[in-house]
């Protein structure tokens, strides 16, 4: 996920990785991505701490969020 991550929201995402271990989950964190294709999206990220086998796992959904903030500037 780090190596995703846009230079500028490295030290961001790194921070949002150790509240969700600290607190268990994160919600609606807002992280610039570079894609596969080079270019940067806007990503929402709603995170989990999961345990299984004894050992701790963080379940996250990303979501691309591009158009939403497209439709957020036009208002």
């Amino acid at each position: 996920v780090i190596d995703w991550t846009a230079d500028y929201h490295k030290k961001k995402n790194e921070a949002a990785i150790k509240k969700c271990i600290k607190q268990g989950f994160i919600k609606n964190l807002e992280i610039d991505y570079r894609g596969a294709d080079g270019v940067i999206r806007p990503i929402e990220i709603n995170a989990k701490v999961v345990k299984t086998d004894n050992r701790m796992r963080i379940i996250s959904i990303c979501a691309d969020i591009t158009d939403c903030k497209k439709v957020k500037k036009r208002k």
